[in-house]
């Protein structure tokens, strides 16, 4: 799956950017510390991708190989 670079910024440095979605999904997995669980936020995109959400199509690359 290829990400945006715009969006991985906000998914490294953890912060709101302009996607509603990504930003509950930040929020879900994101703990009081500010740390985030990578690997459940990344397979809840790839599962919400294979669900054809508009808002996470907008994230992705939609030629992307989603396995």
């Amino acid at each position: 799956m290829i990400i945006d670079k715009a969006y991985l910024n906000n998914i490294f440095s953890n912060e709101s950017g302009n996607n509603q979605i990504l930003n509950g999904l930040l929020s879900k997995y994101s703990d009081s510390s500010g740390f985030l669980d990578l690997e459940l936020l990344i397979e809840e995109i790839i599962q919400l991708r294979r669900q054809k959400n508009p808002d996470i199509l907008s994230l992705t690359d939609k030629n992307s190989p989603v396995k």
